[in-house]
C-alpha cells in the first residue's frame, strides 16, 4: 500500500540522506522561499526534460 498526501494525491518517496544535509538542505530552500518537496520535483522535472531532449535528439525525424 503507498501512502498518498491527502491535499496532493502524490505518493510519499523514501530517500537516504543524511541528517545534517537535510537539515541543511531545508534552511537552504527556506531561504529561497520554497519547501524540500517543492525544490525537489522543480529539481525531477528540469532533469527529466533535459533527459527527454536528449532522447529528442538520438531519435532519427519521422520515427
Amino acid at each position: 500500500m503507498v501512502s498518498r498526501a491527502k491535499d496532493t494525491h502524490t505518493a510519499n518517496r523514501v530517500v537516504r540522506v543524511e541528517d545534517t544535509l537535510w537539515a541543511e538542505y531545508e534552511q537552504a530552500c527556506a531561504d529561497e522561499g520554497v519547501t524540500r518537496s517543492d525544490d525537489l520535483r522543480a529539481h525531477m522535472r528540469r532533469k527529466v526534460a533535459a533527459w527527454k531532449r536528449r532522447l529528442a535528439k538520438r531519435q532519427p525525424v519521422g520515427e
